[in-house]
């Protein structure tokens, strides 16, 4: 799994042709779960992205949340591998 913390210029989305209308920033915030947040890359299947989602007005203080440090625990738990 490979999680984009880029808040301010998040680059995965173009990088693998993913959506970015849902990502780490909705799951931050309580909006979504982590299996549906994680995208396949089409052509890798071992490959899961969680893009950055929508620009937030404050991305620092929104990672230092301890939802971020859930979050991290819970994907590992799920994949081999957190990029992040």
């Amino acid at each position: 799994l490979v999680i984009d913390a880029d808040l301010r210029t998040p680059r995965l989305q173009a990088v693998f042709g993913l959506s970015n209308q849902v990502g780490l920033t909705g799951l931050l915030m309580g909006k979504s779960e982590l299996v549906e947040t994680a995208q396949r890359v089409p052509g890798l299947l071992d490959l899961h992205v969680v893009t950055s989602g929508p620009l937030p007005p404050n991305p620092q203080e929104i990672l230092s949340r301890p939802r971020f440090a859930h979050l991290l625990e819970e994907a590992s738990s799920h994949f081999d591998v957190v990029l992040v």
